[in-house]
């Protein structure tokens, strides 16, 4: 499976969203990756790859993707094309790039909300995680602008309990749920 899948799974089992059946995992790292819990179940999707965040568009007409396409999240907000935009590490991001990441992702959530009748996201990841409390801010002030549906207006974004650790946990708890014991 993939990292942000693990992640998913691991802040259900013993994170951010210990008791919530229906959230977002979101991952950004070197790429951007997510997994959608409904129902208490994560979603596979019919290849496998249900949440796959990284590819939503924010930014019609916008930067070329690796995926083919143009503006997706991860031709944005990965720490691969920080990294390539500002010719540093992502940790050495301006505060405009932080805030502008976190603008895109929750532009990106409100969607995904909206779509699959979420209230909660856990947000976690490198590069986010080292981005700090900006960015949090910056996502949480632009989901509240664009979340306007009545089920919406109470999402909420928390950063990822585990830390670093998410997806590491999560390959337990993809274990336990491939055993039948989650």
């Amino acid at each position: 499976d993939n990292n942000a899948k693990a992640m998913a799974l691991a802040e259900a089992w013993c994170g951010a969203a210990v008791g919530v059946s229906d959230f977002a995992a979101i991952s950004v790292g070197t790429g951007v990756g997510g997994g959608i819990v409904s129902g208490g179940r994560l979603l596979d999707g019919h290849h496998g790859n249900a949440g796959h965040f990284g590819h939503i568009v924010v930014e019609p007409d916008g930067r070329a993707c690796l995926c083919g396409g143009k503006g997706c999240v991860e031709a944005y907000c990965s720490g691969r094309a920080i990294g390539e935009e500002r010719g540093r590490p992502p940790q050495r991001a301006p505060q405009g790039v932080v805030e502008r990441t976190g603008i895109l992702i929750g532009r990106a959530l409100a969607s995904l909300g909206a779509i699959c009748d979420l209230n909660m996201a856990v947000v976690g990841g490198s590069v986010v995680l080292g981005f700090g409390e900006p960015f949090f801010v910056a996502l949480q002030t632009e989901l509240d602008q664009r979340a306007r549906l009545s089920f919406l207006r109470e999402f909420t974004v928390v950063p990822a309990a585990l830390g670093q650790l998410a997806p590491l946990v999560g390959a337990a708890a993809l274990v336990r749920r491939r055993l039948g014991s989650g």
